[in-house]
């Protein structure tokens, strides 16, 4: 934290650094550390700040160990427990470079997932009206875990072949009764599970919903 908070708000540092421990996982070696680190930068750090922070990371952790991709690069990391369906929105996931992934498991998760959103939104140049309809997507969704299937994930990734941002929000609760006319906008269940996903589903330009008794996983995409 006190390499990232030399470059970074305190709130994108300690985002930052959530990102890179949930991928590293505990006890981490520091080469796996700095592998993420400059994987998952590239969405938090100003390109102008980048290689800065990525070579402080490295002094701090062990000036020997070498570089593991281009300073600011990425490298396609899997994010282990996530129900990735072969849904329509992820049809392109091979050109996709994997982001940051949320853990969801409060309400004050959101804060994170939305911050990300916005943080993804600016690495593309996505602004305006269409940047707000992402972030509201993506904070209804992750909403949606938070209040009745925590806990949950939200899985960020950037397919610039496509010009796409994804998002895969996934969770292990009891499922969506009746998804199908719950999209259709026929059905409301007496709990309100499922409330907003007609509405976010307007709000993006690809939209894919599976559900089950293991939990739901929801895939969007938004074109830039």
């Amino acid at each position: 934290m006190s390499v990232f908070e030399r470059f970074l708000s305190p709130i994108n540092a300690r985002a930052l650094a959530r990102s890179v421990t949930h991928r590293a996982g505990a006890g981490g070696s520091p080469a796996t550390l700095l592998r993420h680190i400059e994987a998952t930068s590239v969405f938090f750090v100003p390109i102008d700040k980048r290689e800065a922070l990525i070579e402080a990371a490295r002094q701090l952790l062990g000036p020997e160990i070498p570089a593991t991709a281009p300073v600011g690069g990425l490298e396609r990391i899997s994010i282990s427990g996530v129900a990735v369906p072969n849904t329509s929105a992820l049809s392109a996931a091979g050109t996709d470079v994997l982001g940051p992934t949320v853990a969801i498991r409060m309400e004050a998760d959101l804060n994170e997932a939305r911050l990300v959103a916005r943080q993804m939104c600016q690495q593309v140049g996505l602004q305006g009206f269409a940047a707000q309809k992402f972030v509201t997507a993506v904070s209804e969704l992750a909403r949606n875990v938070a209040k009745y299937a925590c806990p949950g994930r939200v899985a960020f990734s950037h397919d610039a072949v496509g010009r796409r941002l994804r998002v895969v929000v996934s969770d292990r609760g009891t499922g969506i009764p009746n998804l199908d006319a719950v999209l259709d906008g026929k059905y409301r269940s007496k709990t309100g599970m499922g409330l907003g996903l007609v509405g976010t589903r307007k709000l993006v330009d690809e939209f894919d919903a599976q559900t089950g008794a293991t939990g739901t996983t929801i895939a969007i995409a938004v074109k830039y």
